[in-house]
């Protein structure tokens, strides 16, 4: 007998709460569910990606070091031209 693990959440950092939220609603082709200036969320088939304004909490945080969301998707193809429009790199 074992314990089950479930994710159900993640956040990432962001410095511009509306560039974010338009970064994503694009991305994930949906409206956020949440929307805050301090934290917002999107809920994805029951995943909780959240993004946090550090800067309106005066917290400090190093970019790029910390945290890889990994996103599935059922066309990579149609996902990588997304991308590409987004301006990815």
């Amino acid at each position: 007998m074992g314990i089950d693990f479930r994710i159900s959440s993640l956040y990432i950092c962001v410095d511009d709460m509306t560039r974010a939220i338009n970064f994503y609603e694009e991305l994930f082709d949906q409206k956020v569910t949440v929307r805050d200036e301090i934290y917002s969320v999107f809920d994805i088939n029951g995943f909780r990606y959240g993004l946090f304004n550090y800067k309106k909490m005066n917290e400090r945080h190093t970019f790029g070091n910390n945290c890889l969301p990994s996103i599935e998707v059922s066309d990579l193809n149609e996902f990588t031209e997304k991308l590409k429009i987004l301006k990815v790199k």
